[in-house]
Formats: C-alpha cells, sequence, structure tokens
C-alpha cells in the first residue's frame, strides 16, 4: 500500500501509521535517518515508540541524525524516554553534508518506509508492506551507519 502526503497534518499522520504498524507485529527493528527527531516529539508519536520499547526486549531503534543537540535541548520528554531505554536504541550523528539531509526516511523491519524527501516541506510517501521497494532503504541505512559516529545517549549534548 503506497500514501501520499502533502501537508504536515498528512505527514504526523503517517509517521503514526508507521508506528501503529511496528506496534503490530513482532521483535521490529525501526530505523530512522533525520535531521533532529523534532517530528517525534508529539505525544502520541513518543507514547507509540514507548509502546513499541515495552513490547519486547528485542526491538530495537537505531536513528542516525545530523543535530543531535535539539533532541536534548528541546525535545526532553522523548530524550527522557530515549535515556529509560537505552539497551535497545543506538543513536549516531553524521557531519558531512550537513545542510543537504535528503530523503529523510523511517524504516521499519525492512518492510515498511516513510519518505520525507525535503526537511522544509512536508510531502512525501508512506509505504506500507512494500519490501522490494524498501530493501534499497535499508542498505542506505547501513552506510549511513557505517559512516557515522556512535554518541552515548547520557554525554549527547553535553
Amino acid at each position: 500500500m503506497i500514501e501520499s502526503f502533502n501537508s504536515r497534518s498528512e505527514f504526523e499522520q503517517s509517521v503514526i501509521k508507521i508506528f501503529e504498524s511496528a506496534n503490530q507485529n513482532p521483535t521490529q527493528i525501526i530505523q530512522i535517518f533525520d535531521y533532529d527527531l523534532e517530528f517525534l516529539a508529539k505525544k502520541i508519536c513518543v507514547d507509540l515508540l514507548l509502546q513499541f520499547f515495552i513490547k519486547s526486549r528485542k526491538n530495537k531503534l537505531y536513528a542516525v541524525l545530523y543535530d543531535d543537540q535539539k533532541m536534548r535541548k528541546d525535545m526532553a520528554r522523548l530524550f527522557n524516554e530515549f535515556q529509560k531505554f537505552s539497551h535497545i536504541c543506538e543513536f549516531y550523528t553524521l557531519e558531512r553534508n550537513r545542510d543537504k539531509l535528503d530523503d529523510a526516511f523511517v524504516l521499519i523491519e525492512s518492510r515498511d518506509l516513510l519518505i520525507r524527501p525535503n526537511r522544509q516541506a512536508f510531502h512525501g510517501n508512506l509505504y506500507l508492506n512494500e519490501r522490494e521497494l524498501v530493501s534499497a532503504y535499508s542498505e542506505r541505512f547501513e552506510e549511513l551507519i557505517e559512516s557515522s559516529a556512535r554518541v552515548s545517549l547520557f554525554t549527547l549534548g553535553l
């Protein structure tokens, strides 16, 4: 299933849908590539992530960011929840091409994908149960991890 979004509210609904999908399936990996994770700061997103974290100790969250400072400074609730679940969350920072973030995405278990091609605009696509299409983004995420530096949630922003 493929859905497009063209506004902030449609984007936020797509974020909710992809996290609901993660919570409906056993043992998941969430992979996020984004500038600063600001889109996760809404209460509903934090609550859905908490459900995901609590559901299974095997669930994992990996995030590659450019701006890891904003999460600590401006998104205290989200940051605190990530710290509580630091055993299943890994964060990485990517320094190169800092101003040229293209194709921010959320990937769920190589099955579901949310793409926002431009961080300044709220348009993109949500792909649910589209494994073939999603596989390229899974490979891209691995490349991003390899070219990033891992950061500790306990020293992040210090």
